[in-house]
């Protein structure tokens, strides 16, 4: 699907922003694909591999396809304490993240998780400032201000932080945006700079469908609670006697008359 670059990308990365968009999406597509790939290679009920090969990987493939790119000032940092890479163009550091695993119109006003770790809040520190931040309490005291660590202290002071949200469930992914949002406070709060910008993305690959559904034990994948064979129900025969004597069938158990209390007294 293709989609024309908006305002925000153009005045940010020029003649580069439909280029980026691209790979940015196709990053996050081969992603999807090692994910789905490693659930139905997992063969469980869990979706620990699947969860894991999605932390990992949506950050190489993003990486990997913004690099393939060759833009001028594009690298790599990894920020102290993580396990991943971030890729640099320009003075953009991008950072991508699942935003949840149904299909909404917009990405979340909020960061997905209860808490920010933090390298999340170092991160942030590069994003654009707030238009309004709320005073602390007179009876609490601010919180400390964030200190980058020496791997992201060593980028440009110009660096912004560009935010790349999807959301993705196993049934593939389903969308994924980028855009610019400050963070308001401590509980994950954001403030979207403009209206994050759709990214192109492509469905799962049928074989990698195909081979997870095969693979995957029966009600893990694609099942409903509705979904699937009505179950068989055992009906008790009907005793010689009765119908003999042509007593008609009973198909539900006449109601009980409720006891009365003096019936209890007995």
């Amino acid at each position: 699907m293709k989609i024309p670059p908006a305002e925000w990308s153009t005045a940010r990365f020029g003649e580069n922003a439909a280029a980026l968009a691209r790979a940015l999406g196709d990053g996050l597509s081969d992603m999807q694909d090692a994910v789905l790939n490693t659930q139905g290679s997992a063969r469980s009920k869990t979706r620990f591999a699947s969860g894991q090969a999605r932390m990992t990987n949506q950050h190489e493939r993003l990486t990997e396809k913004v690099m393939a790119l060759g833009l001028p000032d594009t690298f790599t940092v990894r920020p102290d304490r993580a396990f991943y890479e971030l890729v640099v163009v320009g003075d953009a550091l991008f950072l991508p993240y699942c935003d949840g695993a149904a299909a909404q119109t917009a990405p979340n006003s909020a960061w997905p998780k209860r808490t920010m770790s933090g390298i999340v809040k170092e991160l942030f520190t590069f994003a654009l400032p707030a238009q309004w931040v709320q005073d602390p309490f007179e009876a609490f005291e601010a919180e400390p201000e964030v200190e980058r660590s020496p791997s992201l202290a060593s980028l440009p002071e110009n660096t912004r932080l560009v935010l790349v949200p999807y959301t993705m469930n196993l049934s593939g992914l389903l969308q994924a945006w980028w855009g610019e949002a400050a963070l308001l406070d401590d509980t994950g709060a954001l403030e979207w700079k403009s209206v994050p910008e759709q990214l192109p993305v492509r469905p799962a690959d049928t074989i990698v469908r195909e081979a997870l559904r095969d693979a995957a034990p029966a009600g893990t994948v694609g099942d409903r609670f509705d979904a699937g064979d009505l179950p068989e129900v055992a009906l008790s025969p009907r005793r010689d006697g009765d119908r003999q004597l042509e007593v008609p069938p009973v198909s539900e158990i006449e109601p009980m008359e409720p006891k009365s209390q003096d019936d209890d007294q007995d």
